[in-house]
């Protein structure tokens, strides 16, 4: 069974509910942003498989949300679905060029968006499968065997500081927050003290050495990045 968290992003109570209870029975789940803003934040907070947009009032924004994800690098590679009530050829041509992963017009007909979405879920599940082993420069990790090599050389981690070393090189290139890392390393909320993952980041620092410790790069006012 293919499960898989869902952004959606929209003001159409009806669609809304149609939507949560269909998913919620393939053991998907929907979360309900209703607000414009802040589309950044809550991908990051929520890390979906795929998002929807599905703005009735204004469906200008759906076009506007879904080229704001697809031009950021860090949020490109997710599927994203437009529900509008414009059937016209040119908006789907126009949906598909901004790169949006498939277009609906309504009336919506559930039974054809889970098949759409299930295949989309699909093809995704394979690239969101843990890697194995990552490799930067002179750094190997692997998630099998729980080890860790720099040049070569075996370096003892602690389980966190394993787990917050991999969460950093399998989202390279991208800016972590430290509410991010705390909810995928400790699994608890960011409640603002940097105390704990500024420990962990200086101590892995320092068991990478001078030169790959480097590519830990520290974001301010945000988090951390593994830089490549």
């Amino acid at each position: 069974m293919i499960e898989g968290r869902i952004l959606l992003f929209g003001n159409d109570a009806k669609v809304a509910r149609g939507l949560k209870k269909a998913l919620e029975k393939k053991a998907f789940t929907l979360y309900e942003v209703k607000e414009k803003t802040g589309v950044e934040e809550k991908i990051l907070e929520i890390e979906p498989e795929l998002i929807i947009l599905n703005f009735i009032s204004s469906p200008e924004d759906n076009f506007k949300i879904c080229e704001q994800i697809k031009q950021d690098r860090s949020f490109r590679n997710i599927p994203v679905v437009i529900i509008s009530n414009i059937s016209k050829k040119k908006e789907l041509i126009r949906a598909l060029e901004i790169g949006a992963d498939d277009y609906l017009a309504r009336p919506l007909h559930f039974d054809i968006f889970l098949a759409r979405l299930r295949a989309i879920l699909r093809r995704i599940s394979y690239r969101e499968e843990p890697e194995e082993i990552l490799r930067c420069k002179d750094i190997e990790i692997n998630l099998t065997t729980r080890t860790l090599l720099v040049k070569a050389k075996p370096i003892k981690l602690t389980p966190k500081e394993f787990a917050l070393l991999y969460t950093l090189m399998k989202k390279r290139g991208r800016a972590l927050e430290r509410r991010y890392l705390m909810k995928s390393v400790w699994e608890e909320k960011y409640l603002g003290d940097p105390r704990t993952i500024n420990k962990h980041i200086e101590t892995l620092r320092k068991k990478l050495g001078p030169e790959s410790g480097r590519h830990i790069e520290t974001i301010e006012k945000v988090g951390y990045m593994f830089r490549a």
